[in-house]
């Protein structure tokens, strides 16, 4: 049967919960954590957008992302789509200055939610329609 889903997700909330002291309850540790992995994100498309569309486009980028309440709401909920979001834009954000960081990134989205191998699949066909030095290595 196909998973939509791996056990990654829930074993790095474990892995967060057991940081913290025992008074602390699990839900808010992973309230926590994807609140942490959200600002990441955050800042990640902010920076895609400066490299992509300059300092204009990323101060309206940071605006737009803080005050959309929607992502301040979803971001924190405790859900693999949230981590599969932010490791693709980390990503999508490091390419083309780190590509070992950008194909590790793409990887975990992958591992948290497989179906994540569908926008890094396109974003592969890109990249090869785009840059032909990688067309003639390959």
């Amino acid at each position: 049967r196909a998973r939509l889903r791996s056990a990654f997700h829930p074993m790095l909330l474990v892995a967060f919960a057991k940081l913290w002291p025992t008074n602390i309850p699990v839900m808010t540790s992973a309230r926590m954590l994807h609140a942490g992995i959200a600002c990441v994100a955050d800042l990640a498309a902010v920076d895609l957008a400066e490299k992509h569309a300059g300092r204009s486009a990323a101060r309206w980028t940071l605006v737009l992302q803080l005050s959309n309440w929607f992502l301040c709401y979803a971001g924190t909920r405790c859900f693999a789509n949230g981590i599969e979001t932010a490791f693709l834009t980390v990503s999508l954000a490091m390419w083309p200055e780190r590509k070992m960081g950008t194909i590790l990134c793409a990887a975990i989205a992958c591992v948290v939610r497989p179906s994540a191998a569908a926008a890094c699949a396109i974003c592969s066909l890109l990249v090869w329609r785009a840059m032909p030095w990688i067309r003639a290595i390959g």
